[in-house]
């Protein structure tokens, strides 16, 4: 705001010199003055140019003292307000491996003949770098020691620049780009293991005084676990998180860019794309899933003190033996549960009639008066349970408890029939 204050200052003393000059050399042609100055002269009044400077002085320094007005300060960061600006929050190459190395990577360990590896300037590392590849890796891990080997034979390929297709637009028809790869090592210490480890990979690697990059490289790009390559694109934009099954099974289509996508990389399961069609398949014809009903027993009753609760504890029975019976295919043992479950309403829970020569008969709930149509809804569902029942009883092994539970039932065979 305050560049754009002094800007605007400068305009308007520039803007009041042109303004002004004509009416004071209009005002000396009046005099009589022998030296007129031409119309287009840029003049101003001393005390007003003084003016002018000293509000622009006021304001630099006021710009001075403004935190990040120093120009050694790194910009802020761009904003970016959609996907189609995304590219612009990526850090270059040299900028994302540079912050705290001092300029200087590691070379590889295992081509380096002196005892220590020799740095190697981030610049000149990443030079025609098509994709670069950040290999998060422990050397406690076997899968990481499994994945090296893969990737050794392949990174030796596409370490050299490949030829690569160019639009028409670009004026040329091929350029050259290769892959590299860095090393990002998550191990705590440096002991004997560790390096061992780093000799059996011909790439580069990050040094063990790198603070806390390794920490914040593998924040960035969300790594949960180890091996993991990420590849990104020379400007610095994610191409994949999955670089391991990229390199494995599509290196051939390195860089992997142009008018194709990059082969789907999917993250629920390594083994995803054996499932997946090649091309299109036919689904075939619309076809309705069945329906199930669930099945529960526990909707008869404990106990029955009233003649309404044992209409209710029978109704429920036959709701519960008609979905058994529809769902046969589906259920095991249907014809068993449905026997059971109609022996143990009529011997557990709805009494037995009882004879009139009985001393407690008046006490029994079938007794009590009732009306024509509930004595028809009644007849009606003991005439259903006992068609379940016999179609259940009949399909199940006789045993002497079976023969025992038909002995009980079929008296309500007898009331249905009168």
């Amino acid at each position: 705001m305050l560049e754009l204050a002094c800007r605007q200052l400068a305009y308007k003393a520039a803007k009041a010199a042109r303004l002004t000059a004509p009416q004071e050399a209009d005002a000396q042609g009046e005099a009589g003055s022998s030296t007129s100055l031409p119309a287009t002269a840029p003049l101003l009044p001393v005390a007003a140019l003084i003016i002018v400077r000293s509000q622009i002085e006021r304001v630099k320094d006021r710009l001075a003292t403004l935190p990040g007005a120093a120009a050694a300060t790194a910009p802020p960061p761009p904003l970016v307000l959609s996907n189609a600006d995304s590219h612009f929050g990526s850090p270059s190459l040299p900028a994302l491996l540079d912050a705290s190395l001092g300029g200087t990577l590691l070379t590889p360990i295992a081509t380096s003949s002196a005892l220590a590896a020799e740095p190697v300037a981030v610049e000149s590392a990443v030079k025609g770098v098509g994709v670069l590849g950040l290999y998060f890796a422990a050397s406690g891990c076997s899968a990481c020691r499994t994945a090296t080997k893969m990737l050794t034979p392949v990174y030796s390929r596409l370490r050299t620049p490949q030829p690569v297709a160019c639009p028409a637009a670009w004026g040329s028809s091929t350029i050259s780009q290769r892959l590299e790869m860095v090393l990002v090592s998550l191990d705590e210490h440096e002991d004997e293991e560790y390096a061992h480890f780093c000799q059996t990979m011909p790439w580069l690697a990050l040094p063990r005084d790198a603070g806390s990059l390794a920490t914040r490289l593998s924040e960035r790009f969300e790594v949960v676990s180890v091996p993991t390559l990420v590849l990104l694109r020379a400007d610095g934009s994610l191409l994949s998180t999955d670089g391991l099954r990229l390199l494995r099974k599509h290196a051939n289509s390195f860089p992997w860019s142009g008018a194709e996508e990059a082969p789907p990389m999917p993250h629920l399961s390594p083994l995803l794309d054996r499932v997946l069609p090649r091309g299109y398949a036919c689904p075939g014809a619309y076809t309705e899933l069945p329906r199930y009903r669930p099945v529960d027993f526990l909707r008869q009753p404990s106990s029955v003190k009233s003649l309404a609760e044992a209409v209710d504890a029978i109704r429920s029975c036959d709701e519960i033996a008609t979905s058994l019976a529809v769902q046969k295919h589906c259920i095991k043992n249907t014809h068993f549960l449905i026997a059971a479950l109609i022996e143990h309403t009529f011997t557990q829970l709805v009494p037995l009639p009882l004879p009139e020569s009985h001393a407690k008969s008046k006490d029994s709930i079938w007794a009590q008066p009732i009306l024509y149509a509930q004595q028809l809804d009644l007849l009606i569902l003991l005439q259903r349970v006992v068609e379940h029942f016999a179609a259940s009883v009949l399909s199940v092994a006789h045993t002497p408890a079976t023969d025992a539970t038909r002995m009980v039932v079929r008296p309500s065979r007898g009331l249905v029939d009168t």
